[in-house]
């Protein structure tokens, strides 16, 4: 069965383009199918946060933009999340993100 878990606080970060700085929050979920998993998640939050927000942050409007750029942002996210799993418990853990929220202004 899916086991989700929520990832909080929300993400927020500046994200730029040639003119002016923008924000960008997201709200997340990820998709786990077992108890470890999620503990996995847990223990390793710091580090998969840090990651997160590296990579959000390096985002442009034009990178965001459109539906099918949130969707390649989402793989990437989930490709980070479960590289960072992978190298820490041996398994990649989740197998799905879902934005829950997506703000930017």
């Amino acid at each position: 069965p899916a086991i989700y878990h929520p990832m909080t606080p929300s993400f927020v970060v500046n994200i730029g383009d040639s003119e002016s700085s923008h924000f960008l929050q997201i709200e997340m979920q990820l998709r786990a199918r077992n108890a470890a998993a999620v503990e996995a998640l847990k223990l390793h939050d710091p580090q998969i946060r840090n990651a997160l927000l590296m990579l959000l942050g390096a985002q442009t409007l034009t990178d965001i933009s459109s539906r099918e750029a949130k969707e390649v942002l989402q793989k990437k996210v989930l490709e980070e999340i479960q590289r960072i799993l992978k190298a820490e418990t041996g398994k990649t853990g989740i197998d799905a993100v879902y934005f829950t929220s997506f703000v930017m202004q």
